[in-house]
């Protein structure tokens, strides 16, 4: 199939958090039989610190981010209310113990 390069669009705010990530993705969103290639991505609410590491911890994902469009392709909204990072340290010794 190959390989196919994408660029990535990443917003950030003052703080260098980031604000949206949009890409053209292959798909059919409208559903009319019509592959192509059409704006997709993430517009980001909210952000949390979770043991010392700030994540983009809220926001919507949907189709054709950016345009006029965008209000009525969103389909997921998230948020992430707990997190608990793993180090390597950590991981090691799980493997050792499983």
């Amino acid at each position: 199939m190959g390989t196919v390069p994408i660029q990535l669009r990443i917003r950030l705010d003052e703080a260098a958090r980031s604000t949206s990530f949009v890409f053209d993705r292959w798909g059919d969103p409208d559903r009319p039989g019509r592959w192509g290639w059409n704006p997709f991505g993430v517009e980001v609410s909210g952000h949390r610190t979770f043991d010392g590491v700030t994540i983009p911890s809220a926001g919507r994902i949907g189709w054709f981010v950016g345009t006029d469009r965008w209000p009525d392709r969103e389909f997921f909204r998230y948020r992430v209310t707990d997190l608990h990072l793993i180090t390597t340290d950590a991981a090691l010794a799980h493997e050792e113990c499983g």
